[in-house]
């Protein structure tokens, strides 16, 4: 898409490449929060979350940069809006070469319990969760007693590690039944699912445990245990799956806390656009060209309009997991009803006036409602 709108002949190539970037744009704005807030500890949720929008912005005061670069130094308008938006590609083509070179991303944790396949679930969380003396490998019971059985002397230093190593098996058994209570919350028949899921789990690190303390004398053991483990549970995967077919997301839908959910982010959704911020970020360089400033320097300050927005999203970043997620919002929101104000007013007496006005409501806007 973004070769497409560099490369355009017409305005209906324009159009069409714009709307398949737009498909690409909602995708990315919907799915990457997703993710990562399914992915990363409940505390530190919305910090990382809120990083996100952090890139956004970042990738947005960067494009600025060089559509100020492009225009003060390549003469021709047309090579210049051209060559600032065919360099669009580089970032999502090095992310791309970075998820398939380096086999970085992993699957979300919750999708892998919804779908019952909780050994993948805790590899994943092993991942995400344990340090660097804990490796997801060595979660892998038959693994974990070849590694730690290699020498007496690595006996000795498995005695003082394995109560630090069961207790975050434990904490991500908790972790996964926090996870399974909140998917049958939603799931009107699940609770006799998850009870056994959970008690399943928890019997699975207690067995952990004990291998832990004997692995050098049962290795064969171990290997029979795993493979049980690994032959029941995809028995509960089956059974599982065909009960959740039944639950439609029509059913889903059906229940007062999703309901509640969804509408209240739908509201958060178009109260966020109808404050105008794509005004605002799309149409900066003109208000400054309509306040009496140059073309060339409107562009420069529109990159500053975008650092406004970035320092909002900062302070966001310092609150969101402190104050919370409603005390961020609201405190935004009393923030941009005021620079609203004034805009308006600037507008209406002197253009001029408008860009501090602009600034506030972007430094407002980035510290709440942004993310």
């Amino acid at each position: 898409a973004t070769i497409g709108c560099a490369l355009t002949l017409n305005i209906l190539m324009l159009i069409g490449a714009r709307a398949l970037l737009g498909i690409g744009i909602g995708l990315n704005f919907t799915v990457i929060p997703m993710y990562v807030a399914e992915t990363v500890p409940k505390d530190q949720r919305g910090r990382i979350v809120d990083l996100s929008d952090f890139s956004v912005v970042s990738g947005q005061l960067l494009s600025g940069i060089i559509n100020g670069f492009t225009s003060t130094f390549i003469s021709n308008d047309n090579l210049a809006w051209r060559l600032a938006i065919f360099l669009g590609i580089l970032p999502p083509s090095i992310l791309v070469l970075i998820i398939f070179l380096f086999d970085t991303s992993v699957e979300s944790p919750r999708w892998l319990i919804s779908k019952s396949l909780i050994f993948q679930a805790k590899d994943t969380l092993a991942l995400l969760r344990l340090d660097e003396h804990f490796p997801k490998e060595s979660l892998s019971t038959q693994q974990y007693s070849q590694k730690e059985g290699a020498s007496s002397s690595e006996d000795d230093q498995e005695d003082n590690s394995s109560p630090q190593l069961e207790e975050k098996f434990l904490l991500i058994a908790n972790e996964i039944e926090s996870i399974q209570k909140a998917i049958s919350s939603i799931s009107s028949n699940s609770t006799q699912r998850h009870e056994s899921n959970s008690t399943y789990f928890r019997a699975q690190v207690d067995e952990h445990a004990q291998i832990d303390h004997h692995h050098h004398h049962h290795e064969e053991d171990v290997q029979e245990i795993e493979h049980h483990h690994h032959h029941e549970e995809e028995e509960k995967g089956r059974e599982e799956k065909d009960q959740n077919k039944k639950i439609t997301l029509v059913k889903r839908m059906s229940t007062l806390r999703v309901q509640r959910a969804l509408w209240l982010g739908i509201g958060i959704q178009i109260l966020t656009q109808l404050s105008g911020i794509n005004a605002a970020m799309y149409y900066g360089a003109d208000i400054c060209i309509d306040a009496g400033l140059p073309q060339e320097t409107s562009i420069w300050l529109a990159c500053g309009l975008t650092f406004a927005q970035l320092i909002g999203v900062k302070i966001s970043l310092s609150t969101v997991d402190i104050k919370g997620r409603r005390f961020t919002l609201l405190r935004s929101l009393l923030c941009v009803i005021p620079c609203l104000l004034l805009l308006g007013i600037a507008f209406l007496l002197d253009s001029s006036l408008a860009v501090l006005p602009l600034i506030g409501y972007l430094i407002a806007f980035g510290s709440g409602l942004s993310g």
